[in-house]
């Protein structure tokens, strides 16, 4: 399903996902999470980071957040 999602070519809102680099709304980041790849970065530079990614990249973040998110309910 994750592969499915990161092949969507449109753009999404991505305004949802900035909230989750100031944490994750689990409290508690698993080791896979794509924004680990900058949680050594403050949050502006995250922001930077995000903006500066294509949209396929962009998608992935945000379908692994939500497929994360429904697992762990």
């Amino acid at each position: 399903m994750l592969e499915y999602l990161c092949n969507v070519e449109e753009q999404c809102d991505f305004y949802q996902i900035y909230g989750i680099f100031f944490d994750c709304p689990a409290k508690n980041r698993l080791g896979n999470c794509p924004v680990n790849e900058a949680k050594h970065l403050s949050f502006k530079e995250k922001f930077i980071w995000f903006n500066g990614l294509d949209t396929k990249k962009k998608n992935c973040i945000l379908a692994h957040h939500v497929n994360c998110s429904h697992k762990r309910k």
